[in-house]
């Protein structure tokens, strides 16, 4: 167990008011989940800007085995629905080339290439790549990529990056085009879950979460000197939230299941349900936070 004289400073705004965290979690996994019945999760959070860091770090050596791409539940047949694209596509216009990182089984790209939009993927998932070059072309890594790009995206990636600041300036100093957007989609801090109920927010427990940062936290960060990047937009997005039920901070299988069910037969009930969730994102509360990186002209 680590001491107070182990607390680190944020590694987002500075800070050294951060306190240690400590989680264990019991209970069913909820479909789209990829941890195990119990968690636990070590780290610190920061008192400042909120931002989430993991001491104990996870085994992500099975990562370009295929371990992601044998999770049934992260499969999405129908990419036509996808809200995240339909928001990729206020950044985008017809013709346009876009590269997406770790785009898993890639349903927002085949959503963008839907409409027009040339779109190029990273992805490090064996099993997926298999599946993913029969439509795009496909890198492993970002440093195989050697053209650059008015907007890149990732969703659900920089939960899982080791260095989320250095990822950034990564993605918008080698593949952005000066001016160019780099959207990413990550849990968020400030969500209702995170700020009811810290102990049983399952985002702290999906294997290969190693930390979350704030908004506010990666706004300061930008703000350093040579960051290399600009936050021009955030917004909270909690509509692809994985069957919770909105406004309950724990994950309740058998209910969930029920109201599934009432959600598949009723246009108007998932309309309602839909509404709740946009609620939420009113006050930045929504599970998900969506942030805008422009690279400096």
């Amino acid at each position: 167990m680590l001491t107070s004289a182990d607390l680190p400073v944020c590694w987002f705004c500075d800070s050294s008011a951060v306190k240690q965290e400590s989680y264990i979690i019991e209970g069913a996994v909820p479909d789209g989940l990829t941890r195990a019945p119990t968690g636990l999760f070590e780290g610190f959070s920061c008192k400042n800007c909120g931002s989430i860091m993991n001491s104990r770090g996870f085994d992500t050596s099975k990562y370009s085995s295929g371990v992601y791409s044998t999770v049934d539940s992260y499969q999405r047949p129908e990419p036509g629905y996808d809200y995240t694209g339909s928001l990729i596509t206020e950044f985008l216009a017809k013709q346009d080339t876009a590269l997406e990182i770790g785009c898993g089984q890639g349903s927002v790209s085949m959503f963008l290439k839907e409409l027009g939009v040339k779109v190029e993927v990273v992805e490090p998932d064996e099993g997926f790549k298999k599946q993913l070059s029969q439509e795009f072309h496909v890198f492993s890594d970002v440093c195989e990529v050697a053209r650059k790009y008015r907007v890149c995206f990732s969703i659900g990636v920089l939960e899982h990056i080791e260095d989320p600041l250095q990822h950034i300036k990564q993605i918008t100093s080698e593949c952005l085009m000066p001016g160019g957007i780099y959207l990413c989609q990550f849990p968020n801090v400030r969500s209702w879950s995170r700020i009811i109920s810290p102990s049983t927010w399952d985002m702290l427990f999906e294997p290969g979460h190693l930390s979350i940062p704030s908004v506010e936290g990666l706004i300061i960060a930008s703000k350093k000197k040579n960051s290399g990047f600009e936050v021009v937009r955030s917004f909270s997005s909690s509509i692809l939230s994985r069957g919770r039920i909105p406004y309950f901070p724990r994950r309740y299988r058998g209910v969930e299941r029920v109201m599934k069910g009432f959600l598949d037969k009723s246009v108007i009930l998932r309309w309602l349900y839909r509404k709740a969730w946009e609620s939420l994102d009113c006050f930045g509360m929504g599970e998900t936070v969506v942030v805008a990186f422009r690279r400096p002209n």
